[in-house]
């Protein structure tokens, strides 16, 4: 292992939650809320489980790109 896989690591890291953090921005209130019909008028409906598993993927995602494709010693 070379000198710069932690530094290597760090940034893949901090982009990974960077990226994480702007799906949460984007996938908040895009995947959180639903409205549905009801008798008396809309509802909303909260779903912050789904947004959970959406931002986890985001973050992993990115992590295993930096770590494995787009920062690799031998591209």
């Amino acid at each position: 292992m070379s000198e710069a896989a932690p530094s290597r690591l760090a940034a893949s890291l901090k982009e990974s939650v960077i990226a994480a953090l702007i799906a949460l921005a984007l996938f908040g209130p895009i995947i959180g809320l639903k409205t549905e019909t009801k008798p008396g008028g809309l509802e909303l409906t909260q779903r912050w489980d789904l947004v959970a598993i959406a931002v986890a993927i985001v973050f992993f995602g990115r992590l295993l790109l930096n770590l494995f494709v787009w920062k690799t010693d031998h591209p």
